[in-house]
């Protein structure tokens, strides 16, 4: 009769499971690697789509959920034309209501606190999601800061002032999130500042009136609690908000859930993604009634055999993303 030892056979099976959990946690990208935004395309037929934008190159690229290199790039830079020399857009944040994708960027200052005017864009593309593509719609927008520095009801928390300093210096100007409200306008979500420690959301009530010529309509604010932290990003289910809190600098983020009341506070969904995963985006993808969450993360600043991830050629750069159970 064989004896059997317990110790190994445990530690095989731990292994196994080990190996199981770390094969499955990530879904593994590539051709950029500082995702920062992104919204959801296709159809049941096509098969749906991540349209994702990388902070630091001024195309758009679309993945399969599944990961892998990008299926299809889109050099949005050749239809946006800014005065004097253009740089990155520094692309933050993006919302898709109907065949509308509207995309922002930080509205902060560089991180030497420069005026860049590449950094101060509202624009918007029409998606067609038979033939996976997308073009400009309208014109780009310039004056979304102005418009936020304007309004009476954003003064008590002192945009002005944090709209001089450094986008990740306490304080600093730094929008990071947008979102499609079941109203059909959209949340601007602040990375920084956190006045008195509350994360900002705005909401912009015509976003097309905005890219077809229009002025801003800016509603109230809300503050929500997100344990100090700011919002890297945010979408909607249908049912309910789902919004990263990240902090103004590095750090950990956290998940959360907000069912859209204003009286009503933020619930922790995920306490703390690992150190090394900066979570990004979160995607909403609905196929065939069920819904999935996805969050991908910036791996920019990752080691990669003694190079950082985001000096690398574009097709050695990558970039993970998780399932949400």
């Amino acid at each position: 009769m064989h004896k059997f030892n317990f110790k190994k056979i445990l530690c095989i099976l731990s292994c196994l499971s080990l190996t199981s959990v770390h094969a499955e946690e990530y879904i593994q990208f590539s051709g950029i690697s500082d995702a920062s935004a992104g919204v959801v395309i296709g159809t049941e037929e096509t098969g749906y789509k991540f349209l994702i934008a990388d902070d630091e190159v001024q195309e758009l690229r679309l993945f399969s959920p599944n990961g892998g290199s990008p299926e299809k790039i889109f050099p949005i830079q050749n239809q946006i034309t800014l005065p004097g020399k253009q740089k990155e857009f520094d692309l933050e944040g993006a919302a898709r209501i109907g065949d509308t994708a509207y995309w922002i960027t930080s509205h902060g200052r560089s991180s030497k606190g420069k005026v860049q005017l590449s950094r101060y864009i509202f624009f918007a593309t029409e998606i067609d999601d038979a033939n996976l593509s997308i073009k400009v719609k309208g014109k780009p927008f310039l004056g979304m800061l102005d418009a936020l520095l304007a309004s009476p009801e954003l003064a008590p928390y002192n945009l002005k002032s944090a709209s001089l300093l450094p986008p990740k210096q306490k304080g600093g100007l730094n929008i990071e999130g947008l979102c499609a409200s079941p109203e059909g306008w959209l949340w601007i979500g602040f990375r920084n500042p956190v006045p008195k420690g509350k994360a900002l959301l705005v909401p912009l009530k015509n976003p097309e009136k905005v890219i077809l010529g229009g002025k801003p309509d800016l509603g109230s604010p809300v503050t929500l609690d997100l344990g100090g932290l700011g919002v890297r990003d945010m979408c909607y289910t249908g049912t309910q908000y789902y919004i990263i809190g990240g902090p103004q600098d590095s750090g950990t983020c956290k998940l959360y859930s907000w069912d859209g009341k204003k009286d009503s506070q933020p619930k922790e969904v995920i306490k703390s993604f690992k150190k090394d995963f900066g979570a990004e985006i979160v995607l909403n993808l609905n196929s065939q009634g069920k819904e999935q969450l996805f969050v991908l993360c910036d791996d920019g600043g990752k080691e990669i055999n003694g190079a950082k991830n985001k000096k690398l050629p574009l097709k050695e750069r990558t970039f993970r993303g998780i399932k949400i159970p």
